[in-house]
């Protein structure tokens, strides 16, 4: 057994998404799921990051030498749609 002396209570959300993206993963190798249940799994896995690990992008910085650019209430749609990207573009 591997043993880590960094807790683990901190990234706990990310493992247990990351975990779930797995089995999705190994499920969509074993029986050719459809790309609108991946899509509907992978839009799962970034609401569960950011309702239960309190993940999200709040700000986008200072974009274009705008100042900084916040999101409000487009904050969860536009963090759902990048952690979509995020995992597809990993996946290619």
């Amino acid at each position: 057994l591997f043993t880590v002396d960094i807790p683990v209570k901190p990234h706990q959300t990310l493992l247990i998404t990351a975990t779930f993206l797995i089995v999705v993963g190994i499920l969509d190798d074993l029986h050719e799921l459809s790309a609108r249940w991946r899509f509907a799994l992978q839009i799962l896995a970034s609401l569960l990051l950011i309702f239960f690990g309190k993940t999200f992008l709040h700000q986008l910085g200072n974009l274009f030498s705008f100042g900084k650019i916040y999101l409000y209430y487009l904050a969860y749609p536009i963090t759902v749609f990048s952690v979509v990207g995020f995992i597809n573009a990993i996946n290619m």
